[in-house]
Order: C-alpha cells, then structure tokens, then sequence
C-alpha cells in the first residue's frame, strides 16, 4: 500500500518484489497518486520447496517522480520467517488421578496459529478395553488462527481394582496441512487409577463413605439415608472442627 503523505502530486509510482529465494509478482503502477490518495495491489509471494528454514527477505524496489523533478529511488527488505512444517499445538487435559468407577473428562485441544489445516481427526485410547471402545472425533477443518477442542468422558472399572495403576492413554491427531501433506502426532497421557479407600476425603471439601458422596454442605433429606454410624461420625468431626 502507497499514501502520497505529500503536498505534490506524485507520478509514475511503481512497487515491484523479488530476491533472496523467494518469487514474487511483477508488482503494480499507478501513473498519478493526488495528495493524501492510496494505491495498492496484493503481490502473490512463493517459497520453493527447497527452500531452507529460516529468516529470507523479500526485497521491494519503489520510485515515483515529481514533475520537473529526477524520480525518487528506495528499497524495503522484509523479513519472512520460513518453517519446514506449519506448527499444531496439541493440548490434552485429564486429572492426575482417578478413583475406580469414577467418570472423568479428557479433552485434546487442536490449535494452527499459522495456517489452515482440514481433515482433522482426534483419538483419544484408553489402555484397558474395560474403558469402553475408542472414542473419535473428526473436524473439517481448522482455519489459520484458530482451534477446535475434541472431549470424551471416561469411565473406569469399578471392580478389580486392588491397587495404584499407572494408566497409559493414547491421543493421537491427524490432519492435512496447507501443502496438502498428512501429518500425524501423538502422545501418551499418564492417569493414576487407584480403588477408593473406605473413607476419602474429595478435593471439592466433599467425602466418600464407600461409595456414597456427601457434599460439603449437606441436607438433613441426605443424612436420614446416611446408615447411623456414618453420621455419628460425621457430626463428631464436626463438633471437633467447631
């Protein structure tokens, strides 16, 4: 884009790029640009496929003249920073650990701040069959800038579980990126899978008493089903706390 910042009428404006590896369009004209007027035109811009990562630059050579006057000459470089491959950023949330017979959220977050992706596929595998199947989720496509965030609720064996397990999850994703190329990550999730001891304490400030769950604010609707050792023991803690 040209602004003629000037007083002058300006003649004879020419922006033409090339060099350093990377092709460029002829560049455009404008015969006359008034005082304060714009003129621009997109100039398409390749990268080899043998071109090398890192910074090249883009050489523009612009002149416009004066009447009366010899024209004026500069040259602009601007840096552009080329990848072997386009960044996606995978970002997979789960609980450190979980108790038996819980169900759980595991989200795979997908994200392409440099360039539109489609095809996009996220699977997320549970190590154990007892988990339940696969779980798959696919999305069109992802445009430049943008993410897409794939969940699935995991529920774990109730029974069986004698001790602390260090579950592997697998979380692959597949996409097609703006070369037309397919590419494909993946990674491994650790979850602690662990049984549920005869009285737990739960983050929220709530209680498991086997496999009931008291809130931490509960009604007197909720303690009559209580059995009434359990809320002896509730309101001796209690009174100690006060």
């Amino acid at each position: 884009l040209v602004r003629n910042g000037g007083w002058e009428e300006k003649l004879n404006v020419t922006v033409s790029a090339g060099g350093d590896s990377l092709g460029a369009g002829p560049g455009f004209r404008a015969d006359r640009l008034a005082p304060g007027g714009t003129y621009g035109a997109a100039i398409p811009v390749s990268v080899p496929a043998g071109a090398l990562p890192g910074t090249h630059y883009l050489n523009l050579a612009y002149s416009h003249g004066v009447a009366g006057r010899p024209p004026v000459l500069a040259d602009v470089a601007v840096p552009v920073l080329v990848k072997a491959r386009a960044d996606v950023p995978v970002r997979v949330g789960a609980p450190a650990s979980v108790f038996a017979g819980d169900s759980f959220w595991m989200t795979a977050g997908v994200s392409s701040p440099d360039a539109a992706i489609s095809d996009v596929t996220v699977r997320i595998t549970p190590p154990d069959a007892r988990f339940g199947p696969e779980t798959r989720h696919a999305f069109s496509g992802i445009a430049a800038g943008g993410s897409e965030e794939a969940a699935s609720r995991i529920t774990t064996p109730a029974d069986g579980i004698t001790s602390e397990l260090r579950l592997p999850f697998e979380v692959e994703v597949a996409y097609t990126d703006d070369a037309g190329e397919r590419r494909e990550d993946s990674r491994t999730v650790p979850v602690t899978l662990r049984p549920r001891a005869p009285l737990e304490l739960a983050a929220d400030g709530g209680i498991w008493i086997g496999g009931l769950f008291i809130a931490p604010y509960v009604s007197i609707g909720t303690l009559v089903g209580i059995p009434a050792g359990a809320a002896l023991s509730l309101l001796v803690r209690r009174r100690r706390r006060r």
